[in-house]
Formats: structure tokens, sequence, C-alpha cells
């Protein structure tokens, strides 16, 4: 199958007050069927009420459009076209106007119109129970003065707010069926339609033969299989129940061989996320910086890279990575393994008997979390380990009933997005240093160059790492093991790199 070049705008500061442009058609005459194997099983498929829209996405975007989305393309990540055709900033940064294509369908055939984008985007904001309010709290209102036009006042400057038109939560849904129970319902104009649902399981899909982009819908058949547990989702995969899953650390040697047995691919993305241990910093002992410094002190990341993890998550004691725009080369605090130093904090602050902790966690952190356990005991520091669903996870950390939460962070296209997603949203449960709002917020409501927008970016990462606002441990890549037969995941463009499919990249090989 030919995938022919996009275009796209290189996601920067200066691109984003551009016009978005066109990209091209493609075409597929090949009659495919592509399983893959997820690492969390449907819960919903609303996009305004999962527990976790980063974890449904793999669910979610087949169904559903969003206004743009986003793209790998030659390695540099760009915003891509999608309903809407292009758009623009105000010179003053305070809206933004789409225009819309105008041969977008639902999946009943009626036409998807600006009135439809808007109703979408206010319910996102409004229903009830809605779980991803954050992501609008930029709108100050929707304007649409034609069926093809959709302008989005914001209520600040803010040069950010165009990538959330591009996650799940803008999801565009059919307005006749927008106060129906969307959770095993399909209300999208998206490349393919929701065939059948089996909760907590797996979802089958077929192609929408009408969609407007034939390359986007490049298979007859898509059938997602949740398998959270690791070893479980390898074994599908070895056994020929799936063409493609994720792989997680402690898998590769496993994977490697099954690559070397012939007819597989390994493909690895960017270390752009890290795993850490969220800490609620709103409760003793964990309110005190020193004590979340003898945390990060206490543990030997090193040895937890080498023994559990192939040495393929490289240590890290700070948000933003190697390589992306913020990461900090000299750190003012570097967290290597000094259980002295722990110990010495810990009496310190008082607690030099140390403390216990609820921490939950789940999949490939767990062995992970119970080294960290060990390592921890060692300066007196007990934790009580709940391995859980990491639905269930997540559900007790946000709901505030864990101390901690081990778990993948996500990273965003734009740092400054990464670190917003991560620190000024309910992800994070504490007090921020005095400056980091500040900083994140001159970051998206005023115009900077490149230096000074490094150097801001590096001033947060500094303040996250020395007041230790969680224990950080390693930079992963995210690795996908896949037959020959399919191709795309080199390009798989989301707009956070957790490690999600967005099926729309793939596409089989001759």
């Amino acid at each position: 199958m030919r995938r022919t070049a996009r275009l796209g705008v290189a996601i920067s500061v200066a691109a984003l007050v551009l016009a978005g442009c066109g990209g091209s058609d493609g075409d597929s005459d090949a009659a495919e069927r592509l399983r893959i194997a997820s690492i969390l099983a449907p819960t919903t498929f609303d996009p305004h009420l999962a527990r976790s829209p980063l974890a449904m996405e793999p669910y979610i975007f087949p169904i559903y459009d969003q206004l743009i989305r986003v793209d790998k393309t030659d390695g540099a990540t760009t915003l891509q076209p999608m309903v809407a055709e292009s758009w623009s900033y105000s010179p003053d940064m305070r809206s933004i106007t789409f225009d819309l294509r105008d041969d977008v369908t639902f999946h009943d055939g009626t036409p998807v119109t600006s009135a439809a984008v808007k109703a979408s985007i206010e319910r996102a904001r409004r229903i009830p129970g809605s779980t991803v309010t954050e992501y609008f709290s930029f709108v100050d209102g929707i304007e649409t003065p034609d069926d093809r036009t959709v302008v989005v006042a914001l209520n600040a400057p803010r040069a950010d707010a165009i990538f959330a038109f591009a996650t799940t939560p803008a999801s565009i849904i059919n307005p006749a069926l927008m106060n129906q129970d969307l959770s095993q319902l399909d209300a999208g104009s998206g490349p393919y339609r929701l065939v059948s649902v089996r909760p907590n399981d797996r979802a089958e899909y077929e192609k929408n033969a009408e969609y407007w982009d034939t390359e986007l819908s490049a298979f007859d058949t898509l059938e997602i299989l949740g398998i959270p547990d690791d070893n479980a989702r390898f074994n599908a995969q070895r056994s020929g129940q799936v063409e493609a899953s994720m792989v997680r650390l402690p898998q590769l040697r496993d994977a490697r061989a099954l690559v070397d047995s012939g007819g597989y691919e390994l493909t690895e993305i960017d270390r752009a996320t890290w795993w850490a241990m969220y800490l609620n910093s709103t409760r003793g002992p964990l309110d005190n910086p020193d004590v979340r410094r003898a945390m990060n002190y206490a543990i030997d990341r090193d040895a937890i890279n080498v023994g559990l993890l192939d040495s393929r998550c490289a240590p890290t004691g700070q948000p933003l990575q190697a390589g992306i725009a913020g990461h900090v080369d000299d750190p003012s605090v570097e967290y290597t393994y000094d259980p002295a130093k722990a110990r010495q904090l810990l009496e310190a602050a008082g607690y030099a008997d140390g403390f216990r902790l609820k921490v939950v966690t789940g999949g490939s952190l767990v062995p992970v979390t119970a080294a960290m356990q060990d390592q921890l005991a060692q300066v007196g520091i007990e934790l009580d380990v709940q391995a859980a669903d990491l639905n269930d996870a997540l559900a007790q950390w946000q709901g505030g009933t864990a101390d901690a939460f081990s778990y993948s962070r996500g990273a965003s296209s734009d740092p400054v997005v990464t670190l917003r997603d991560n620190f000024l949203t309910s992800r994070f449960q504490g007090e921020l240093p005095d400056g980091v709002r500040e900083i994140l917020d001159r970051l998206v409501t005023e115009q900077h160059s490149d230096e000074e927008r490094v150097a801001l970016l590096e001033d947060v990462s500094r303040m996250v790492s020395s007041e230790a606002l969680e224990l950080f441990i390693c930079a992963p890549p995210t690795t996908y093991v896949h037959t020959d037969s399919v191709g795309g995941f080199d390009t798989m463009g989301v707009v956070t790199h957790g490690g999600p499919f967005n099926v729309r990249d793939l596409y089989p090989r001759p």
C-alpha cells in the first residue's frame, strides 16, 4: 500500500499562530484485518466520561473525528488537518477560527457541521461527571457564523490551546445521539464504525466506506483487545492472536527473540514519557519537601534499570527528558543513590523512625514498585503496595484514598503542555512551588523567543525537581511489536506519547 506524504505545520509557537494547511488523500485496495492488544480494556466509549481519557484513546480514536490531529512523519511532529481543513489564531491570540471540510458525515449519514462541533465542546465542558473539563478551561465562548466556521474565544491568550482540539475529549459527537448513553454507542464520524463491544474485554470495528480520507481507514476490520497483564498480552502476540501489541520493558528480551524468529518487527518511539511515583503532598509526611527528597535519594535507579528493565529505562530526576526543550543538563539537584543522605533528611524532618504509605500501582510498574519498596524500607519508609487494575488504581489516586501512585507520566508534543497537564490538573495532588504556575501561564499567554522559552521551561524543570514533587524513576521508550505485514508505527502521532495506539496511522503492507 502506498502511503502518501502529508503536509503539516511544524509544532512551534510561531507555527501555532499560522493557519493549518490541507493534507492529501491516499488510497487503499487492501482487504485486511487488524487485531491489536492494548494495555487496558475498554470501559466506556464516551469521550467525555472516561475515567482516564488517555487510557481509552485506542478505543475512541477509530470512531470519532477531531478538528485536527498530530502526525510524526519523517520524525517531525506536526499538526494536521482533520475535520478542520485550516485554522488560524487572531492577532491578539484570543480566538481560534476553524474552517471545516464540507465532505464529512456522521456514521448515520448526517453532515458534520459547526453546530455539532460547538455542541460537542460544550458537552465536554458541562455534562455532569465530565472528566475532561480541564481540557477546555481556556474556552470563553464558541460562535458558529455558518455551517463551516467555528470561532473559539479564549479567556486569555493561549498558544497551547490548539493542542486540545486534537485530543479525544475534542471528539465531534452526532447531536442526534448526544443525550444518549454513549458508553457503548457509536456517535462519531471516524474512519471505523463500532460493531460490537465486550465491556472490559474488547471492541470490534468495521471500515467506514464513506470516510473522506481512505488512507486513514486502511483495514476492513479492526479488533482491539484489552489485555492489562503484560505476559498475557505478549503471549497473545506470540501465539498469533493479534498482529500488534505494546511491549513493556520486562518483555523486551522475549520480543527481540520473537523478531529474530522472523516475521515480526520491533518499533521504538522516543522517550518523552517518564515513570514516577506520584506523591500526595497535601498530607503529611509528604507535605515536607525534605521527606520527598529523601525518597528520591533512597532509590537506586541504575539497579532497577539494569536488573528489571534490560537497561532500557534511562534514570531520570526531572520531568522533561533528554532531547526535549526544557531538559536541564546541569540540574541544581541530582538524585543519585545515597541512602545515608536520605536518612539524614528524614531525621532532620522529624521522621527518623520512618513512616508508612499506601501506594497503588499496576501493570509494568508492579515489579518496579516492589523494588522501590525494598529500597525505601532500608531508610525506614514502609510501603503498603496494592497492585490493581490500572483503571482502579487511577480512581483510587484521584479519589484521594492512596498516598502515592506508581505510574507513567504522559508527555505531549509540546513540553509546555506536558508540564501543564501533569502539574496543573488532577494528575497532581499537592502544592506547587512559588513561581511554577506563573511561569507556565506566561508560556501560554506571552510571546517568547525560542531561547526565552527554553530558559523558562528549564526554570520549571529545576523547581519541580528540586522540590521533589514526585519520586522520579526513569524514562522508558514506547515499544511496539508487530507482524511485518503492518506498517505505520514509526509515524504514529498522538497528542500524548504515552503509548496508546492510533490506528489511523497504521496500514497493511503488501
